[in-house]
């Protein structure tokens, strides 16, 4: 019996010597040279991808003709009807829920 428990024991021993957390506060050096704090180097699956937003071309191939089209009234200053209003706030809706979840 004692010899289990001063396994165990030398276990969690070893365990705890060998096993040192770092704080996600701690400064490395990225593949670029640059110093950043372990947090930031953490991927996001809600972060925004910059250079894709900038790209409309992008955004451009996923959305729907009748979005395109209102989205030229909206720049020329051409008032939208009722039918493009309740489409327009569908789609803000939905795309509000996906950045939510």
């Amino acid at each position: 019996m004692r010899v289990a428990v001063y396994t165990v024991h030398e276990y969690w021993y070893q365990k705890r010597k060998w096993a040192r957390l770092a704080s996600l506060n701690n400064v490395v050096d990225d593949e670029h040279g640059n110093e950043v704090e372990l947090i930031d180097t953490i991927a996001d699956d809600k972060a925004i991808d910059l250079e894709a937003w900038v790209d409309a071309r992008t955004w451009l191939l996923g959305c729907p003709k009748r979005l395109v089209g209102i989205a030229v009234k909206r720049v020329n200053g051409i008032p939208l009807n009722n039918a493009d209003k309740l489409y327009l706030g569908k789609w803000r809706k939905r795309e509000q829920k996906r950045l939510i979840n």
